[in-house]
Order: structure tokens, then sequence, then C-alpha cells
């Protein structure tokens, strides 16, 4: 198992040269010092170190135990131990701490406030607060709230004037993992956040949120500014309405005060027309 692990025949150099040999040069130096301090002070070899494996040339990550075996002069002979290949967990490991980088630096350059908060459980076990673990600067700036003073506090410690309701709404999302989004007005204030809480892991809700005051102002003093319209429009139909009734009958007057002129005035016609035909 050994030979598979360091890619290494029968016939390879099994002594503190030929093993240094399976490294690059930087590691090979650290590691030979550290072999010498093991050699003086009598220590147990433990350390995870990356090789070069001689038969496909692939770096591996091994992680090796060992305990020196002393003579009667107590000089090392020789050291036994372990030798793991551990390259699937430095892999995982190394995912995962970039996928961390990514998260930190979304979480600290994102334009909406990001807090992630732990459920905290009352005595029966049911999900009664949210402790804060992490907030990021859009955070503070929209909250007026330091991050330094509310890491490790509740929000009821930080808020105890937040509704139950919303509260309760984000408790849920930590232990169901059900999503929501919401628009709401913040406890305490004429301040107006719209956003979205899920769960990133159990027992934990992340939320996310912008500042909306300043457009739902905006969209209340256009609705303010229709209705008026439309109030305008309604007076001002109406003002037509009047105005155009009253034209109708003064036609009907003008019409009927015309017809009694005009009869007598088609009478003398036709006189005139019989007087001329004679």
């Amino acid at each position: 198992v050994l030979d598979e692990i360091f890619g290494i025949g029968r016939d390879y150099s099994r002594d503190i040269n030929g093993w240094l040999a399976l490294m690059r040069q930087g590691p090979r130096a650290e590691l030979a010092a550290y072999f010498q301090e093991i050699i003086s002070e009598r220590k147990r070899f433990e350390r995870d170190y990356q090789i070069i494996r001689p038969s496909d040339g692939a770096e591996r990550w091994v992680s090796g135990k060992g305990e020196l075996i002393l003579d009667g002069q107590s000089q090392p002979i020789k050291m036994i131990g372990t030798i793991q290949d551990i390259t699937e967990q430095k892999e995982a490991e190394a995912a995962r701490k970039e996928s961390e980088l990514r998260y930190r630096q979304l979480f600290e350059r994102s334009e909406s406030a990001m807090g992630l908060f732990d459920a905290v459980f009352d005595a029966e076990g049911n999900p009664s607060d949210l402790r804060y673990v992490e907030v990021n600067p859009v955070y503070e700036q929209v909250t007026g709230l330091s991050r330094t003073e509310i890491l490790g506090r509740t929000l009821l410690e930080v808020r105890p004037e937040v509704e139950k309701s919303v509260l309760d709404h984000f408790c849920r999302v930590a232990t169901n993992g059900e999503p929501f989004t919401f628009e709401l007005i913040r406890s305490g204030t004429d301040q107006c956040v719209s956003g979205s809480a899920y769960s990133p892991a159990p027992n934990q809700v992340a939320v996310t949120f912008v500042d909306v005051t300043e457009r739902k102002q905006a969209e209340d003093k256009i609705r303010l500014l229709n209705i008026e319209l439309e109030e305008r429009v309604r007076a001002r139909t109406a003002e037509l309405e009047v105005a155009n009734r009253e034209l109708e009958a003064f036609a009907r007057s003008v019409s009927h005060d015309l017809r009694a002129p005009l009869r007598s005035i088609d009478g003398w016609s036709l006189a005139l027309l019989e007087d001329c035909s004679k």
C-alpha cells in the first residue's frame, strides 16, 4: 500500500534521501529541517505534505504519523508509523475555502443589507429568538447598528420592539428551510425595507434586504397625484356637462323665439309673389 501511495517500485531507495526526493524543492528543505528536529528532540512525526509520484507524475497529499525506534543507547534506528493519502480531503478543503472566500466577497461587496442569524430555542425546544452571526457593511448603514456591538447578541436583545409575527417568520425559515420574501416597515421607524430570507444551513437564516423608503414615498406621491388628477377630471367633466345642458337650453329657446317672425316673413313673401304675378 505504501508503494502504491508513493508511486514507487521495489528498487526505489527507501531511506531519508529517497523520501525527500518525492517532494518539490521548497517543501523538501522544510521537511528535511523538520525531520532533523524530530531526530534531535526525539519527537513524534506528524505532518501533512505533498509528493510527486514517480510512477505517474501525479501530485498527491499524504498525512504521515510516526514514532522513532531507539536502540539501547537511545539512538534512533528507524521510524514506524502510517501514511495516508488525503488528496481528496485536501481538495475538498481547498474548494470549501474558495467557496467561503467567494461568499465572503459577495457578502462584503453586496449592495444589499445582509445578515446571518442562528436560531435560539426555548426550554421546550421551540425557536424563540435569533442570534447575530454576521452582518455586512450595508446592513450597518441601513439599520444604524454597529457590527461589533450586535454580533453574539440576540435580535430581541438588540431590538426588543421587533414584531412577534416578523420574528416568527424568520425563525420558521431557520427551522424548516422554506424561503420567503417580505416588504415591511421596521418597528419603531418609518423605514420601509424589501427583501428575502432563506436558510443556508440547519437552524440558520440569512436575511437580505434594501431600503425602499424613498421609492415607497415616491409611489405614494404619484398615487396622490393620480387621485387629485382624477378628481379634477371628474370636476371638469361635470362643468362641461352643465355647460352643454345650458347651451342646449339656449338653442331651444332661440329656435322657439325665431319661429313667429319667420312665419310672418314667409307670409309677406307669398303675398308679394302673388301681387307680382298679376
